[in-house]
Order: C-alpha cells, then structure tokens, then sequence
C-alpha cells in the first residue's frame, strides 16, 4: 500500500485526495501538512488521518511517507514539487504542473535526477469516459476541427484563481483543461499528427477589472497543420456561466462528449456518421478516484514513463503562448 501525504488544506483535496482514497485500496491518507499546525490538526481529526504536522517540509521529512498531493497554489508547485522530489517522494501535483513553461520545464530537469513518478494532476484523463472517446476517434477518420470548453462560475473575486502573483487566471484554472483535451485528441487522432504541436494563431482575453491581468474568460484558435485545426475556450466569470464539452469534426462524422472534465455527475457521447447517430452513457466513479489507483499502480510498477512532464511541459509551452497572442503577461 501507497502511504501517501498531504500538503496543505485546499478544498480540491477533500474530493481529489481524501474522499477518493476511502475508495482506493492501495492508497493509505497516512499524513497532512499545513503551515499552521492547529489547522493540520484539525484536519487531520476531521478526516482521521494519523499525523498531521506545521510545515510541508515537516511531512517530507517522513520517513515513511512514500509520495504526496500537492494542492497548493499554482505560484508554489515548482518549489514544493521539487523540494518533495529531492526528499525522495512521489508527487501528484494538481495541475497546471506550473505556472509556466520554463517552471514546469525546471521541474522536468528536477525529476531526470530521480527515479520517481511524478503527475500533473489531469485527473478526466484516467476516466473511462475519456477512454471511450479516444477509443472512437477511428470512426472519424481524418480529424478536422477540435473544440474544447470548460466555463464554470466562480463569483467570488477574493479567490485566488482571480490573484496574479498566485498565478490565477481562466486559462490556469479551467483553461489548462481545454489545451490538455485538444492536444490529446490531436496525438490520438489517424492524421499522422503524433508528436507535434500546436501553433496559436488568435487569443482574446475578457480581462478582469480589478486586474487587467488576469484573464477571466480566454478564446484561443489552434493549428496543427495538415487541415487540422482548433478552438478553445475557458472562462471562471463570463455570460458562458457553465459549459463543459468536447466537439471533434472529421472527414466521417463528428463526435460531442458533454462533461468529460467531471462525468461522474452526468455524461454522454453522441457520435454521428452520416444517417446514425449513437449516444452513449458511461459508468463509473470520480476522476480522482482513477487517478488516484493509476498512480499508485505507477509507483509500483517503476520506472515511471517520462511521457507524462513532457506533455506536462508542452501544455503549459501552448498556454503560455496564448498568454502572449492575448497580449496578457505570463504567470
């Protein structure tokens, strides 16, 4: 069993890490770590988790701690990921892996040191849902269009998705989403597009008020070459209050998957070629949950695939050039 600790209280945790090892056999919740000791202990005692400790460095210092989840905010996961990677853990570090290329590329240098896995924490990608959906990627043939969406409301404007120096953004919080969807639809797709990427050709920022920095809604057109082309859009305060979808065009038909990002609430695929139209539901738990048993069967089955940070680093290379074309600074 993987005895896993926790960095930090965030929210995401609750459902990413807590409430998704209750259901995942070979992960142990062993520890939690906060910078003020009494909210680690509360927490700890909340979730009966054994040890709770005031510090992160405190936790990684475990001995018998194996790996962590790293929740923090986006301005801090290149610090604790690599001080965790240098005290000999495993990490699952919620996504973006950073707060932009050169990071996530510093963090990749980090782990070529060390024979541990570390994750971007995609957790849909683990989901049969969005298996399936690579799986029908054939019925399209050749792929011409790929549009990803991710809106979702976030008023409160104290959060710190809305906090430049913590790294905030639409792009950084729902918009990391879109770039991971399309490009993976782009890798699996029959084009012969395997291992190229993106160019951004347009970016428009709907930016926040009170920060003309951050972007709180993004739109951003894709161009893989060879026909294939894409559109994205994220937003965390815009009049796209909620939508979640994924729209592929091809030479034989198109394929639309409603909420691959959170599918265990409600899904469906309708995939239509010519006269037929097929819908499909998917089963099954939570993203995190997935997630979670992909990585403990990672970690057990070393050595880790070094796939996963370049595509880490990819990712955060588009976002930051549609940072630039938008015409906003990076994180």
């Amino acid at each position: 069993m993987i005895r896993i600790g926790l960095l930090g209280t965030a929210k995401v945790a609750e459902y990413a890490l807590v409430k998704a090892s209750e259901n995942t056999a070979e992960v142990c919740l062993a520890a939690v770590a906060a910078r003020d000791g009494d909210k680690a202990a509360l927490y700890a005692e909340r979730y009966g988790i054994s040890a709770s400790y005031t510090g992160y460095q405190a936790l990684l210092e475990q001995t018998d701690i194996d790996a962590v989840y790293l929740p923090l905010a986006n301005h801090v996961h290149e610090e604790w990921a690599i001080k965790a990677l240098r005290a000999g853990k495993h990490v699952l570090c919620e996504k973006p892996l950073a707060p932009n290329a050169a990071a996530a590329e510093r963090i990749r240098q980090e782990a070529a040191n060390h024979q541990l896995v570390i994750w971007e924490g995609f957790a849909f990608q683990h989901h049969p849902f969005w298996q399936e959906v690579l799986a029908l990627l054939p019925e399209l043939g050749k792929i011409e269009h790929i549009e990803a969406s991710y809106c979702m409301p976030i008023p409160d404007k104290s959060w710190i998705v809305y906090n430049y120096e913590h790294a905030g953004g639409s792009m950084m919080d729902t918009g990391c989403y879109t770039v991971c969807m399309a490009r993976q639809i782009a890798q699996h797709a029959v084009n012969g597009n395997a291992g190229i990427e993106p160019s951004v050709t347009t970016a428009s920022a709907t930016p926040l008020k009170e920060d003309v920095r951050i972007d709180r809604a993004m739109k951003a057109d894709l161009d893989w070459g060879g026909g294939m082309t894409g559109a994205i859009h994220s937003s965390i305060w815009s009049r796209s209050l909620v939508k979640i979808s994924l729209q592929v065009s091809g030479e034989h038909g198109s394929l639309h998957a409603y909420n691959p990002i959170l599918p265990w609430f409600w899904n469906r695929i309708t995939l239509r070629k010519q006269d037929d139209i097929i819908r499909r539901k998917i089963p099954g738990g939570t993203t995190f949950e997935y997630q979670l048993r992909d990585f403990a069967n990672a970690i057990k089955t070393l050595p880790a695939r070094s796939g996963m940070l370049d595509d880490a680093v990819n990712n955060m290379r588009v976002i930051d050039e549609i940072y630039r074309k938008a015409g906003l600074p990076l994180r």
